[in-house]
């Protein structure tokens, strides 16, 4: 007998029971020491009989070696169950497990399936190690039919206890239709499969990547991850990657199949490193769909040699979706091999459907970007396009367009920039124009430390005709500045604004240009307005080329209130020479019932000088008014160091005069005299005053005066009233103004009666010369305040028609509605104004006290 190396059991048993039919198992157990190995098998069936019928069975087999396990087990069985006499479920359940380990080789899977009646889910999950790779592997599926959904139900009226509360009752209700299943689902049968692997492949060798010195990669395996997904309604595939055997490489890929087209849907993607000449990372990913497609591709280099970074940068991107479709595509370049410098560009198209306002249309745009620059220099050139057209409502045409471009230029000498905008913008209503606006715009500069050169145009129209209003109006603004700070000033800008509607005309003209040197100095200005009912023309000009100064004013007025108009002229020239300043001013009024003409004239010196004559300072100052309605007049005015001399003539109504002459106190004599029309050659004294020295501190005054002389100027006054009367009458119907003139014409009337009463009742015992005059100018105040009141009245109360329309107004109405929404404005103009003025009258009030 040898050795104990065998070992051997089987094994047997049947058994049965009032719900079980049959059960048999069957077991043996082998192992044998020689060959190190040991064995189990074992297997069971059951029967099963009565509420519960079927056949279960288990399977059990293990296997162990050295160099190997093996381990198996199977569970399945399948039965009948009766829930109710009508109702039946079918079970079928299986459970298999199985492991293999080995040195080189480990293997562990196991499957389960579980079925009742019409559902079913099946899994089974691996894993696998060996050499090559590591794998973890998982699939299941499952099945429904959802058929018995598809059957009416109903439901009786039901009470429900303690509430006091009756349910409503429900009759022939689907609810495969009523939860919206049939819209989703294209079967009542619905499958699932999930795949699911994850995959480890390794690397026999494993060496280290240098990536410029700086970063150290070990050299791993590849990771790769499967997943799939199938459905009635939804297939899904997708991937991904991570590969290292030359670069590391990241892949990413997805993909869906639907039966609703919009669901259906491709994904890629990858990234990469890349270790060899340098460094680079690229990313590449791209998706298609039905509503949302796109790509995109970037990668950032840099050189292992030089250091010299380079991106780029791709994407194109799509939108459809049933209310708009959108198309976007972007690039990028950037790099610094021989200069830095980065092309960027940006185009979009889209078109839109918007039933809900019936709007259609498309738009497109387009953007573009440079860049480059150096240690020398940076420049930037940029452009933007873009349009868009469509309709609304279907009769409503909008468009628009837009086209603007940015250049820059920057070194050491300066900057150079250029820019341009043209943008168009319509909205029509078929054939009829309803609004539209166009623009267009250019401006370029240059600038340096020694010089700033800009040169502007801008020029724009629109266009409108809306509800009652319409408008057609131009815009234009021309600019040009060439500017040395040290040196010149030469500017050219023009404003021409015109904006005519169905409310009337509004026309803005500014024009001003400027030369100043160190040699010549001119600026000249130039401005008109134009409004439904008052419109004005101003030009100034300064001109100077050292040491004479020239100033030039010229304005004219039209207006709906035909008194308001006016023309006037002005120039004034000063010249500084011999320690002096010489100004003579020219003023030309003209009005449709007068015409005034002002000469003027200085000499100023500049400093005092030990012998000063009269040629240095004198002052003379000429009005000549010529009026066809009224009477002409002429002023004369003179002042010199001697003396000064002034005078009032009218050709029908005589001449006054005022001589005044002396240096000093003690030796002046003045004189007030005048001249009857019938004797222009005679001159009447009406009051004289000589002053002569009588001791050292002491001096006699002389006076005389002619009482005579008034009331024959007054007399002569009162045979001129027909006249003046008629003047006043034919005034007041060429401004349709007869019942306002009116009640002027009777108060200038009085008041002449009344001075000329008391002229003529003076009292010869009144010596008393200051009693006079005191009464001479009040009656003068009390003249002048009635005609400033009568002619207040004739302004506020005179009405007269608005360019188109028909309704009589007043020029107060009429500045009310004009000035409502700048009654702001004007009013802090007013307060600074005033402000200004008040200092300016304390400092003459002051100056003039300063005088004895």
């Amino acid at each position: 007998m040898g050795p104990f190396s065998y070992f051997k059991v089987d094994l047997r048993n049947e058994a049965e029971t009032p719900f079980i039919k049959n059960s048999l198992l069957v077991a043996s157990a082998n192992a044998n020491l020689h060959d190190l190995k040991a064995e189990l098998k074992a297997n069971h069936d059951t029967e099963l009989y009565g509420a519960v019928s079927g056949v279960l069975s288990n399977g059990l087999n293990i296997v162990a070696r050295p160099n190997e396990f093996v381990f198996e087990f199977q569970n399945k069985g399948n039965a009948k169950v009766s829930i109710f006499d009508t109702l039946i479920a079918k079970i079928d359940l299986q459970n298999d497990y199985s492991a293999t380990v080995k040195p080189d080789n480990q293997h562990l899977n196991t499957v389960a399936v579980a079925r009742l009646n019409q559902y079913k889910m099946f899994y089974n999950l691996t894993v696998n190690n060996d050499q090559n790779e590591a794998a973890l592997i998982v699939a299941m599926d499952g099945e429904a039919n959802l058929d018995f959904l598809t059957s009416p139900i109903s439901i009786p009226e039901l009470d429900l206890p303690f509430v006091d509360f009756k349910t409503p009752a429900i009759s022939e209700l689907n609810l495969y239709e009523q939860t919206g299943l049939d819209k989703i689902l294209t079967t009542t049968e619905q499958t699932v499969d999930v795949d699911a692997k994850i995959v480890y492949q390794k690397r026999k060798a494993a060496p280290l990547v240098d990536v410029m010195g700086l970063v150290h990669i070990p050299h791993l395996g590849d990771l790769i991850t499967e997943l799939s997904l199938k459905s009635a309604i939804l297939n899904l595939n997708a991937n991904a990657g991570l590969y290292t055997e030359d670069n590391v490489v990241f892949r990413l890929g997805a993909t869906t199949v639907s039966v609703f087209e919009g669901l259906n849907a491709k994904l890629d993607g990858t990234t990469s490193l890349t270790t060899k000449s340098g460094l680079k990372l690229a990313n590449s990913l791209s998706l298609e769909n039905r509503h949302i497609e796109g790509t995109h591709d970037s990668s950032i280099t840099v050189s292992s040699e030089t250091f010299e970074p380079a991106v780029s940068v791709a994407t194109i991107a799509k939108i459809s979706l049933p209310i708009l479709n959108l198309e976007a595509n972007q690039n990028l370049v950037a790099d610094t091999k021989t200069k830095a410098n980065a092309v960027s560009t940006l185009r979009v198209k889209a078109d839109f459907n918007i039933p809900m306002i019936k709007a259609v249309g498309k738009a497109e745009v387009d953007h573009s970007l440079k860049l480059e620059g150096a240690f020398e220099y940076l420049s930037m050139e940029s452009s933007t396009r873009a349009n868009m057209d469509g309709t609304v409502h279907e009769d409503y045409l909008v468009l628009g367009v837009l086209d603007n471009e940015f250049n820059l230029y920057l070194n050491n000498d300066g900057l150079r920039s250029t820019s341009k905008i043209i943008a168009d913008a319509k909205l029509n209503h078929g054939t009829d124009k309803l609004f539209g606006m166009d623009v267009n715009e250019n401006l370029a500069v240059e600038a340096s430390l020694s010089r700033v050169y800009a040169v502007l145009k801008y020029t724009s129209n629109n266009e409108a005709d809306l509800f009652s209003f319409n408008t057609n109006g131009k815009h234009i603004a021309q600019a040009t500045i060439d500017f040395a700070p040290v040196s010149s000033l030469i500017a050219d800008i023009e404003i021409d604004i015109s904006q005519p509607s169905s409310l009337g005309e509004l026309t803005i003209f500014e024009k001003t240009v400027a030369e100043v040197t160190a040699d010549k100095q001119k600026i000249s200005t130039n401005t008109k307005f134009i409004s439904p009912l008052y419109s004005t023309n101003l030009a100034a000009e300064v001109e100077g080329n050292a040491p004479v100064f020239k100033v030039t004013f010229k304005s004219s007025a039209t207006s709906v209130i035909v008194f308001l108009e006016y023309d006037l002229d002005a120039s004034t020239s000063a010249k500084f020479e011999d320690e002096a300043l010489n100004m003579d001013s020219k003023v030309v009024l003209t009005h449709s019932d007068m015409t005034m003409n002002v000469n003027h004239a200085t000499s100023q010196a500049l400093r005092k000088r030990r012998q000063a004559d009269d040629s240095v300072s004198h002052h003379t100052l000429n009005v000549d008014i010529t009026s066809p309605t009224f009477t002409d007049m002429n002023i004369r005015f003179a002042a010199r160091r001697d003396g000064i001399s002034g005078s009032v003539s009218t050709p029908h109504n005589g001449f006054l005069g005022l001589q005044l002459s002396g240096r000093v106190p003690s030796q002046m004599n003045a004189r007030f005299y005048g001249r009857y029309p019938s004797a222009p050659e005679d001159d009447v004294d009406i009051l004289a005053i000589r002053s002569s020295p009588k001791d050292a501190d002491k001096m006699t005054l002389q006076i005389s005066y002619n009482m005579e002389a008034p009331k024959v100027l007054l007399s002569e006054l009162k045979m001129k009233l027909p006249s003046i009367l008629s003047s006043f009458t034919v005034f007041a119907d060429k401004y349709q103004i007869t019942t306002k003139m009116s009640d002027l014409k009777d108060s200038v009337l009085n008041r002449i009666n009344e001075a000329y009463a008391a002229a003529i009742n003076y009292d010869d015992q009144m010596s008393q010369l200051s009693i006079f005059y005191r009464n001479t100018i009040v009656e003068y105040q009390k003249s002048v305040q009635v005609l400033l009141d009568a002619v207040i009245k004739v302004l506020r109360e005179t009405q007269f028609k608005v360019p188109g329309s028909e309704e009589m107004t007043t020029l107060p109405e009429v500045l009310k509605k004009l000035t409502t929404s700048i009654a702001a404005m004007l009013d802090a103009t007013i307060q600074i104004t005033y402000e200004n003025m008040e200092v300016y009258y304390n400092a003459f009030i002051d100056n003039i006290s300063s005088i004895k």
